[in-house]
């Protein structure tokens, strides 16, 4: 869209025309997505750690040989093992 009074510029202009560029305009859109993505990702992370509180565990079942299950008490550093193993398809 043009300017409707053929301002050259934003100074000049008396018909409120947006001079913002698309490039601007569409960096701030990505900017506004990447905000609310961060805040998702920060509240799994408070959901995590509050999870992981030094004084709670948890019986974390883990199939060892075909259909045998094994339950073991995981904490802490342990937790964060058991659980990056099976997001990586090791724990499985």
């Amino acid at each position: 869209m043009t300017c409707k009074c053929f301002a050259r510029c934003e100074a000049d202009c008396v018909c409120d025309h947006d001079w913002t560029p698309p490039a601007v305009i569409a960096l701030r859109e990505e900017v506004e997505r990447l905000r609310a993505e961060l805040a998702a990702c920060r509240e799994d992370a408070e959901r995590y750690r509050w999870l992981r509180y030094p004084r709670m565990g948890w019986d974390i079942v883990r199939k060892t040989d075909g259909e045998l299950l094994c339950a073991e008490y995981l904490d802490g550093i342990e937790l964060d093992a058991a659980i990056d193993a099976a997001r990586k398809g090791e724990g499985e």
